[in-house]
């Protein structure tokens, strides 16, 4: 009985720092594109709405200006921040628990090392995970670190990520991680194959070391050059990665099982020139979008749903911007349930049945005018959209659009209500939480110079 007791007891040590595979992981941005974290929460149904309090620090901003991608991660009692390092921040009452920054990890002999944490905190168990750009020369580097997120303590730091065979990462931006298991995994560059030029899709990391694990090759031609790279976005299900990849202007579908370590699929979905390519994974459904570029012609945003088991296209739209609009929405996709939600090109919020593609309601918010400097010395007015993101949650869907934060009835499409946003402010990210809503704003990009963002929290009264 001994035995079995110190046998048990050696278990419970050894696997207290993994990451179970059932564990679920909490995401900022992305990564969690079925975006079940909000499924189950209750909305701010009434315009009447107080702030409970506000959270500002100076250092949240940086010459780098990449804090905007930095939506809360919520994890029970505490939400996680990324700028010029991480904070950890008591939702009940907005003061900071702890801040991290990594400087003296980057370059000890120097006083000050310029970096920042471009997307937000992944927290998984005990572990919270950040990617880490920095800038000792003029090129951008990056680092994957592991956190402790009761008390920010360093567990520990990768090796700097796509700097193979002495090639630096040459600027070029990684995507947002997704956990599945013990296993990060992280889109990124590679020079590590059988040429100096090749890309990779996805490195795989040990979240217990910071290991590199393995390596996702997404494309078969090793002859193209590395200051091409592939943007790649993931979203996680179960032990299933999916992603769209953009290689040399074709953009791909793929779908990853990590048990076997193999891609089961992987066929082109966009030829044509794009930016921003999205990908939102329902329960039976996965839904891509890309904003089409390819000048003279106006930008679209091009829509294609697929069946999840047999990869059938089901249904596909575009949607053209118009002339008049000078700053269109972003491509963000939302799917619950039956529902698709997306802010379209042609100046109106849309709610799709996911299945059919069929319009079930829309909305179209009062665009406001703007006046953009000319090189002749002239001024145009025109009008801007400029749609930050889409988060549906039990009995609200919100919108964040035309400098006002929106809220809707998910059935009917009826207007719950709607706040605007001060002059020269500009929302960047929401975060739902029950009864409640954590509203991240900042001042308006190219605008002067930066104010330090903020963040609320909005109660109903």
């Amino acid at each position: 009985m001994k035995r079995i007791i110190l046998f048990l007891i050696s278990l419970a040590v050894v696997t207290s720092g993994c990451t179970s595979p059932e564990q679920t992981c909490l995401y900022g941005c992305f990564g969690d594109e079925r975006r079940i974290s909000y499924a189950d929460v209750s909305g701010l149904t009434k315009g009447e709405i107080e702030v409970a309090w506000k959270y500002q620090r100076l250092d949240l901003l940086d010459e780098t200006m990449t804090v905007m991608y930095n939506t809360p991660v919520v994890d029970g009692d505490v939400l996680y921040l990324g700028g010029r390092g991480v904070y950890a921040v008591s939702l009940k009452n907005g003061e900071e628990i702890w801040h991290k920054r990594f400087d003296q990890y980057l370059d000890p002999q120097a006083d000050e090392v310029l970096h920042d944490c471009r997307y937000a905190p992944v927290v998984c168990g005990e572990k919270l995970f950040v990617v880490v750009n920095y800038y000792p020369d003029s090129w951008k580097r990056q680092r994957l670190f592991a956190l402790d997120k009761r008390t920010g303590e360093l567990l520990w730091q990768s090796r700097e990520i796509g700097n193979d065979k002495d090639r630096p990462f040459r600027g070029s931006i990684s995507g947002f991680p997704v956990v599945i298991g013990d296993k990060l995994y992280l889109p990124a560059l590679n020079t590590d194959k059988t040429s100096p030029f090749h890309e990779a899709g996805v490195w795989v990391f040990d979240v217990n070391t910071g290991n590199v694990l393995d390596k996702i090759f997404l494309d078969e031609d090793e002859y193209h050059y590395y200051f091409q790279p592939a943007s790649t976005m993931l979203a996680a299900e179960g032990a299933t990665l999916y992603g769209v990849a953009d290689i040399r202007n074709i953009s791909y579908l793929f779908l990853y099982d990590t048990n076997r370590k193999e891609i089961k699929f992987k066929m082109p979905i966009f030829d044509f020139p794009g930016s921003c390519s999205r990908i939102a994974i329902g329960d039976d459904v996965i839904a891509v979008c890309i904003i089409k570029e390819e000048y003279p012609e106006p930008p679209e945003l091009c829509i294609k749903v697929y069946d999840k088991l047999t990869q059938k296209l089901l249904w596909e739209k575009s949607y053209r911007k118009p002339e008049d609009l000078r700053i269109p929405p972003f491509a963000y996709l939302a799917l619950n349930g039956e529902k698709l939600y997306t802010a379209s090109f042609d100046g109106r919020f849309l709610c799709l049945q996911a299945h059919s593609g069929e319009e079930l309601w829309s909305y179209s918010p009062p665009l406001r005018e703007i006046e953009i400097s000319t090189d002749y010395g002239t001024v145009e007015r025109s009008k801007s959209f400029a749609a930050s993101d889409i988060f549906a949650t039990k009995n609200v869907v919100y919108f964040n659009g035309c400098y006002a934060i929106y809220a809707f009835d998910p059935n009917s499409g009826q207007l719950l209500w709607k706040k605007d946003i001060e002059e020269g402010k500009r929302f960047i990210n929401l975060r739902p939480i029950e009864k409640g809503l954590i509203v991240h704003y900042t001042t308006q990009i190219c605008a002067g110079p930066p104010e330090p963002p903020y963040y609320e929290l909005w109660r109903e009264k």
